[in-house]
C-alpha cells in the first residue's frame, strides 16, 4: 500500500512539472504573438492614417460642390415639374 502512495505522489509531481513547463511555454508564446500583433497594428495604422487623412481632405473639398449639385438638381426638378403642368 505504501508503494502505491509513493508512486502516485511521484506521478502527480511529474504531471505538475509538465503542466508548469507547458504553461510557461504558452505564456512566452502568447507574449511573442502579442508583440507581433501590436507591430502589425502599428504598421497598419501608419499606412491607413495618411489614406484616411487624404480622403477626409478630399471629402471636405468636394462636399460643398456635391451639395450645390444636389440643390441645382432639386431646383431643376421643381422647375421641370412646374413647366410640365
Amino acid at each position: 500500500m505504501q508503494i502505491w502512495l509513493e508512486f502516485f505522489c511521484i506521478v502527480a509531481a511529474i504531471a505538475l512539472v509538465v503542466q508548469i513547463v507547458i504553461l510557461t511555454m504558452l505564456f512566452f508564446e502568447l507574449r511573442r504573438t502579442t508583440e507581433n500583433v501590436n507591430r502589425l497594428v502599428g504598421d497598419l495604422h501608419s499606412r491607413v492614417g495618411p489614406i484616411l487623412t487624404r480622403a477626409q481632405i478630399l471629402l471636405d473639398d468636394t462636399q460643398p460642390k456635391i451639395s450645390s449639385m444636389v440643390n441645382d438638381a432639386s431646383h431643376a426638378k421643381s422647375v421641370g415639374a412646374g413647366a410640365g403642368n
